[in-house]
């Protein structure tokens, strides 16, 4: 597997997150990750077409959690190993 590195808003959340709802609290994954970055990284698969500015988009598939941090992080780019699944 390669590992790329993705602009974390072309990633868009899935339509299925066993997460959502449950009001975990990302401070201390948030602060881990400004403080090291993000070590294991997020697992996403590739969506058909492109955005408006001509960049692929993708889908979480794994590490919807670092997803939300990076965003309010802001930062510029994530490791991303891109995985081939069938619509869910």
């Amino acid at each position: 597997m390669e590992i790329l590195y993705a602009n974390p808003e072309i990633i868009r959340m899935g339509n299925i997150n066993v997460r959502r709802g449950r009001g975990y609290d990302n401070d201390g994954l948030c602060n881990d990750i400004r403080c090291n970055g993000i070590l294991n990284p997020l697992m996403v698969r590739e969506l058909k077409g492109i955005n408006k500015n001509k960049h692929h988009m993708f889908e979480i598939v794994d590490g919807s959690r670092r997803l939300q941090c990076a965003l309010s992080l802001r930062l510029e780019e994530v490791p991303i190993i891109i995985t081939i699944l069938e619509d869910w």
